[in-house]
């Protein structure tokens, strides 16, 4: 298989299946997901989602939005509860969408993302 066939593959969703091939550890942790990526014909988009996972490379976010594979990103993810009342985290970072999946499988729309987070945190003084 040549490494463009390989791309495709992945960003269809399919390609080594059942084989992993991340290095970093991934976490269930679920979040609200804001997005910004630019389009093909240079426009700026935007779009909402919810994370599956997260790990300290990037991270999948399940949204019905359809993203370009190799796209440039933007990504804050929420985590926390809600209300002024209770502490939330948030990861801000940068990245490129890696695979894109059209929600004809199992696990639903999103995409596959790898993403250099930050994170903050905002709580109500005590």
């Amino acid at each position: 298989m040549t490494s463009a066939q390989a791309r495709s593959a992945t960003a269809e969703g399919g390609g080594d299946r059942g084989r992993e091939r991340r290095c970093a550890t991934r976490f269930t942790l679920r979040g609200n997901a804001w997005f910004e990526w630019e389009a093909c014909d240079g426009r700026r988009c935007e779009g909402e989602g919810a994370t599956r996972n997260v790990s300290k490379s990037g991270t999948f976010i399940e949204t019905q939005s359809t993203l370009p594979v190799a796209a440039p990103l933007r990504v804050v993810v929420t985590i926390g509860g809600e209300g002024s009342r209770h502490m939330q985290a948030r990861l801000c970072g940068t990245g490129e969408v890696r695979h894109v999946c059209s929600g004809a499988t199992e696990n639903g729309a999103g995409f596959g993302a790898w993403v250099v987070f930050h994170t903050g945190s905002t709580a109500e003084p005590g």
